[in-house]
């Protein structure tokens, strides 16, 4: 009876063990989902289990009319499973295979029915660059002109030697379609990361070594009225920002898997929140995933408990305006690099103040909540150097 009991308890602990490392998961349990309007996410979210990758929601992911939030709350409705039969993220490669391929041989076809290739066919423009006409247009490859066949064979015969890694597959098919390298390749990290959520170690040291000015704000080359190639920025907020949150989840859950105790965690998720900016801070302005920042807040947050010091930058104002803390924590609010000047005052439930600080252009104000009982307060900090005066209203969560 003894060693019996000693069986399912320790069967039953191994079990509870399991489903705590499994379920205390920032990727797994952050659900975001639920804030895009689009009816598809919304029926996949609503399904149980981990959906697989059909060619529906291939096609909606990579689809140039959906945003990029749109596509990374479909990958965040279909889910996870630690037993899983299939990976979405190699399901979503081989269909970019497919598709490129398949792009190739109607290509190709094309190009057998073509007129036979005559200069009499020909026309330029003043750069010396073949003009399209009727005559020719069939020998036109999204854009490109080929004599033939063979012409064409030479650059597409060994495409598929060429594909060493996921990157070179997912930059093919957006050459082939003409878009969408940058949000695919967040989309298929953000697979790769569900698929091995238990451990994400590749996928962090992808996106690690990834920064926002090497792959989806890097610079286009354009030419100034001299000829001479200039850079210009990739300006697209929406797609970095995407790319920013999911590499906030795959942190935290790599940190959270490394690292005890957990402060490292929450300090992944503040990264975001600071965007690594401090001297060009942008508020995050997509919309939803300013409320997916929100969610992952509500989660993350527990993690701070971890924390000696609860750090809280003023820069992050208009994505949050909330802070916890223990008593057991030391707070500071960071105003810099705005250097405010002003006052920091703190107030309880009954609108007593219980602190007023005279802020002089200095980088940060530290608050002692060790004697502040459990409850809410209100923190009003004013700019009075600006016209009109600036001020930043803050609720404080001690727990």
């Amino acid at each position: 009876m003894t060693k019996l009991f000693l069986q399912r308890f320790l069967l039953i602990f191994f079990v509870l063990l399991s489903f705590n490392v499994f379920a205390d998961s920032p990727l797994t349990s952050i659900s975001f989902w639920d804030i895009s309007e689009r009816s598809l996410v919304q029926k996949t979210g609503r399904l149980s289990g981990k959906k697989k990758l059909n060619n529906v929601r291939f096609e909606f992911l990579t689809d140039s009319n959906t945003t990029i939030f749109d596509k990374i709350a479909l990958v965040n409705a279909m889910g996870w499973d630690s037993n899983s039969k299939f990976e979405n993220s190699e399901i979503f490669l081989n269909k970019l295979k497919k598709e490129y391929l398949n792009s190739i041989k109607k290509y190709r076809k094309q190009l057998l029915k073509a007129p036979p290739f005559s200069w009499d066919n020909l026309e330029f423009d003043d750069n010396g660059d073949i003009l399209r006409n009727d005559k020719n247009d069939k020998h036109f490859i999204q854009g490109i002109f080929y004599e033939s066949v063979d012409d064409f064979d030479k650059k597409y015969d060994a495409v598929e030697s060429l594909w060493r890694t996921s990157e070179d597959i997912i930059r093919k098919h957006s050459d082939y379609k003409g878009f969408g390298f940058e949000d695919n390749y967040t989309v298929y990290l953000y697979l790769l990361a569900m698929d091995n959520y238990q451990d994400v170690s590749l996928v962090f040291d992808v996106l690690d070594n990834l920064t926002g000015l090497e792959l989806l704000f890097g610079h286009s080359e354009e030419l100034d009225e001299e000829g001479n190639v200039i850079s210009v920025t990739y300006n697209n907020s929406d797609s970095k920002e995407a790319f920013d949150f999911i590499k906030m989840l795959v942190s935290t859950q790599y940190s959270l898997l490394k690292f005890t105790p957990y402060c490292e965690v929450w300090e992944e998720f503040n990264q975001i929140i600071g965007r690594d900016y401090t001297y060009d801070y942008n508020c995050i302005s997509n919309i939803s995933v300013r409320k997916a920042l929100l969610k992952s807040y509500d989660y993350l947050k527990l993690y701070s408990g971890k924390c000696d010091r609860i750090m809280y930058e003023q820069a992050s104002y208009c994505d949050r305006k909330v802070i916890h803390a223990k008593q057991n924590q030391e707070v500071w609010i960071i105003h810099y690099p705005t250097f405010i000047y002003g006052n920091l005052n703190v107030y309880d439930q009954s609108n007593n103040e219980v602190f007023k600080f005279i802020i002089d252009g200095g980088d940060l104000v530290r608050l002692d909540v060790s004697t502040y009982p459990i409850g809410s307060y209100r923190i009003q900090m004013i700019n009075t150097e600006t016209e009109p005066k600036t001020p930043y209203n803050l609720e404080l969560i001690i727990y």
